[in-house]
């Protein structure tokens, strides 16, 4: 009586133990990048826009990818066309980047696959706005859409 009582407990332990385990595919989006605030974070973040001769204000496109899991970042402008956004390759961790498409409105793709901590320097110019839809794991409609301007 006293083993199947244990066998029971064990076997109960290791149904709902497993089964209550974090889901760990959760793609983070944290505050902070290497290069600053991240405009990918789920709150609103004030971007400032950089000035030829001037002040540069950089800010970080950061995702921390888990294993499997897979992520396309898409930036389109939304107001001026005459505002952009820049970046310095020799800072892209992690991230695979389609170049800019000219047609208005102009727009970008970034994509990465886990895992990975990817990164990014990038800063906007002149004054402007643009949304980004972020698809995660190979999603045909977006995981979340946000809307930024500078």
């Amino acid at each position: 009586m006293k083993i199947f009582l244990i066998s029971v407990v064990v076997s109960l332990t290791l149904i709902f133990g497993t089964s209550c385990e974090k889901d760990n595919t959760d793609i983070l989006y944290p505050e902070e990048g290497i290069y600053g605030e991240n405009i990918l974070q789920d709150d609103s973040v004030e971007i400032k826009h950089s000035e030829p001769n001037s002040l540069w204000y950089y800010y970080s496109v950061r995702a921390e990818l888990p294993e499997g899991t897979s992520l396309k970042v898409v930036m389109t402008h939304t107001g001026n066309p005459n505002a952009s956004w820049s970046y310095l390759s020799s800072t892209r961790i992690g991230w695979s980047i389609e170049g800019m498409h000219e047609t208005y409105p102009r727009s970008q793709q970034f994509v990465a696959y886990g895992p990975v901590a990817c990164d990014l320097r990038i800063e906007f110019l002149n004054t402007g706005s643009a949304e980004i839809t972020i698809y995660e794991n190979k999603a045909e409609t977006p995981t979340r859409t946000k809307s930024i301007a500078w």
